[in-house]
Protein backbone atom coordinates (compact mmCIF):
# COMPACT_ATOMS: atom_id res chain seq x y z
CA UNK A 1 0.00 0.00 0.00
CA UNK A 2 1.54 3.55 -1.13
CA UNK A 3 1.33 5.84 1.95
CA UNK A 4 1.65 9.48 1.67
CA UNK A 5 0.80 11.54 4.74
CA UNK A 6 1.37 14.81 5.45
CA UNK A 7 3.08 15.47 9.38
CA UNK A 8 1.52 16.76 11.55
CA UNK A 9 4.40 19.46 11.90
CA UNK A 10 7.52 20.13 9.92
CA UNK A 11 10.61 21.62 11.57
CA UNK A 12 12.41 24.48 10.24
CA UNK A 13 14.00 23.10 7.06
CA UNK A 14 17.64 24.54 8.47
CA UNK A 15 16.95 22.82 11.87
CA UNK A 16 15.09 19.62 10.04
CA UNK A 17 18.71 19.29 7.57
CA UNK A 18 20.89 19.49 11.08
CA UNK A 19 18.72 17.07 13.00
CA UNK A 20 18.83 14.15 10.08
CA UNK A 21 21.42 12.08 9.85
CA UNK A 22 23.37 13.05 6.62
CA UNK A 23 22.95 10.53 3.70
CA UNK A 24 26.14 9.84 2.11
CA UNK A 25 26.39 10.60 -1.83
CA UNK A 26 26.25 6.84 -3.45
CA UNK A 27 29.59 5.72 -4.87
CA UNK A 28 30.08 4.98 -8.63
CA UNK A 29 28.48 1.51 -8.25
CA UNK A 30 31.05 -1.38 -8.46
CA UNK A 31 28.66 -4.02 -10.88
CA UNK A 32 26.23 -3.89 -12.68
CA UNK A 33 24.11 -6.06 -10.34
CA UNK A 34 24.50 -3.38 -7.41
CA UNK A 35 22.73 -0.47 -8.59
CA UNK A 36 20.99 2.08 -6.17
CA UNK A 37 17.22 2.10 -6.28
CA UNK A 38 15.43 4.94 -4.74
CA UNK A 39 12.93 3.38 -2.07
CA UNK A 40 11.92 6.54 -0.57
CA UNK A 41 11.81 9.89 0.17
CA UNK A 42 10.97 12.75 2.58
CA UNK A 43 10.09 16.03 1.38
CA UNK A 44 9.54 18.91 2.89
CA UNK A 45 7.97 21.67 0.92
CA UNK A 46 9.31 24.88 2.93
CA UNK A 47 7.86 27.91 0.49
CA UNK A 48 7.81 29.27 -2.29
CA UNK A 49 9.34 32.82 -3.62
CA UNK A 50 8.77 35.47 -6.43
CA UNK A 51 6.06 33.38 -7.98
CA UNK A 52 4.74 35.00 -11.31
CA UNK A 53 1.53 36.81 -11.24
CA UNK A 54 -1.37 34.06 -12.43
CA UNK A 55 -4.85 36.35 -10.90
CA UNK A 56 -4.55 39.14 -13.75
CA UNK A 57 -8.36 39.88 -14.06
CA UNK A 58 -9.31 41.44 -11.28
CA UNK A 59 -5.65 42.38 -9.49
CA UNK A 60 -5.26 39.45 -7.13
CA UNK A 61 -2.51 37.69 -5.45
CA UNK A 62 -1.97 34.27 -6.12
CA UNK A 63 -3.85 31.52 -3.92
CA UNK A 64 -0.80 29.01 -4.22
CA UNK A 65 -0.33 25.83 -3.55
CA UNK A 66 2.14 22.77 -4.22
CA UNK A 67 1.33 19.22 -5.65
CA UNK A 68 3.89 16.46 -5.87
CA UNK A 69 3.50 13.11 -8.12
CA UNK A 70 5.16 10.01 -8.38
CA UNK A 71 4.33 6.83 -10.64
CA UNK A 72 0.37 7.69 -10.53
CA UNK A 73 0.21 9.09 -7.23
CA UNK A 74 0.13 12.63 -5.71
CA UNK A 75 -0.18 14.88 -2.78
CA UNK A 76 -1.05 18.66 -2.06
CA UNK A 77 -0.19 20.99 0.06
CA UNK A 78 -2.74 23.85 1.45
CA UNK A 79 -3.82 26.60 -0.51
CA UNK A 80 -1.97 29.36 1.38
CA UNK A 81 -4.46 32.30 0.60
CA UNK A 82 -3.70 35.79 -0.55
CA UNK A 83 -0.41 35.06 -0.40
CA UNK A 84 1.30 36.13 -3.08
CA UNK A 85 4.77 36.26 -4.67
CA UNK A 86 5.92 34.53 -1.66
CA UNK A 87 4.67 31.75 0.67
CA UNK A 88 5.60 29.19 3.19
CA UNK A 89 4.05 25.72 3.76
CA UNK A 90 6.68 23.76 5.88
CA UNK A 91 4.06 20.63 4.98
CA UNK A 92 5.85 17.13 5.02
CA UNK A 93 5.43 14.19 2.69
CA UNK A 94 7.03 10.52 2.63
CA UNK A 95 6.80 9.69 -0.79
CA UNK A 96 6.62 5.65 -1.30
CA UNK A 97 8.23 5.80 -4.39
CA UNK A 98 9.27 2.16 -5.28
CA UNK A 99 5.74 0.58 -4.45
CA UNK A 100 4.80 3.52 -7.53
CA UNK A 101 7.50 2.18 -9.28
CA UNK A 102 8.83 5.74 -9.52
CA UNK A 103 12.00 7.01 -10.96
CA UNK A 104 10.87 11.04 -10.48
CA UNK A 105 9.25 13.03 -8.49
CA UNK A 106 7.36 16.10 -10.62
CA UNK A 107 6.70 19.19 -8.44
CA UNK A 108 3.96 21.51 -9.96
CA UNK A 109 2.75 24.90 -8.36
CA UNK A 110 -0.68 26.32 -8.75
CA UNK A 111 -2.76 29.09 -8.14
CA UNK A 112 -6.05 28.31 -6.71
CA UNK A 113 -8.78 30.05 -8.45
CA UNK A 114 -12.83 29.65 -6.97
CA UNK A 115 -14.26 31.15 -10.14
CA UNK A 116 -12.21 29.11 -13.21
CA UNK A 117 -9.91 26.34 -13.19
CA UNK A 118 -6.65 26.38 -11.30
CA UNK A 119 -3.77 27.95 -13.16
CA UNK A 120 -0.48 25.93 -13.17
CA UNK A 121 2.32 28.96 -12.00
CA UNK A 122 5.30 26.84 -12.71
CA UNK A 123 7.26 23.10 -12.27
CA UNK A 124 10.07 21.30 -11.94
CA UNK A 125 11.00 17.52 -12.31
CA UNK A 126 13.59 15.99 -9.74
CA UNK A 127 15.00 12.49 -10.99
CA UNK A 128 15.20 9.51 -8.50
CA UNK A 129 19.07 9.08 -9.57
CA UNK A 130 19.96 12.70 -8.76
CA UNK A 131 18.50 12.22 -5.71
CA UNK A 132 20.47 9.37 -4.75
CA UNK A 133 23.65 10.61 -5.90
CA UNK A 134 23.40 13.80 -3.73
CA UNK A 135 21.82 12.70 -0.46
CA UNK A 136 20.03 14.42 1.37
CA UNK A 137 19.56 18.20 -0.04
CA UNK A 138 17.74 21.62 1.56
CA UNK A 139 17.48 23.54 -2.02
CA UNK A 140 15.76 26.47 -4.10
CA UNK A 141 14.25 25.09 -7.20
CA UNK A 142 13.49 27.37 -10.23
CA UNK A 143 9.82 26.24 -11.17
CA UNK A 144 9.28 27.27 -15.09
CA UNK A 145 6.48 28.18 -16.16
CA UNK A 146 4.72 29.16 -19.98
CA UNK A 147 7.15 31.80 -20.75
CA UNK A 148 9.91 30.41 -18.72
CA UNK A 149 11.15 31.02 -15.12
CA UNK A 150 8.31 30.94 -12.90
CA UNK A 151 9.57 31.18 -9.38
CA UNK A 152 11.28 29.16 -6.88
CA UNK A 153 10.27 26.40 -4.44
CA UNK A 154 12.50 25.45 -1.45
CA UNK A 155 12.30 21.84 -1.15
CA UNK A 156 13.95 19.79 1.91
CA UNK A 157 14.68 16.16 1.13
CA UNK A 158 15.42 12.52 2.10
CA UNK A 159 16.07 10.52 0.01
CA UNK A 160 16.59 6.68 1.06
CA UNK A 161 18.06 4.76 -1.17
CA UNK A 162 18.38 0.36 -1.81
CA UNK A 163 21.28 -1.44 -3.76
CA UNK A 164 19.43 -3.92 -5.40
Amino acid sequence: MTTAVPAQSAPAPAAAAAAKPAVPAVAPYASAKTVPRLESAEVTVAAVRNLKKSDHLFGGKNDPYVILKWGGKEVRTATQKGAGADATFNETFNLDLAAAGATEIRVEVYDDDKLSRDDLIGEVTLSADKLIRNGNADMWLTLTGKKGAAGEIHLVVYPLAKLV
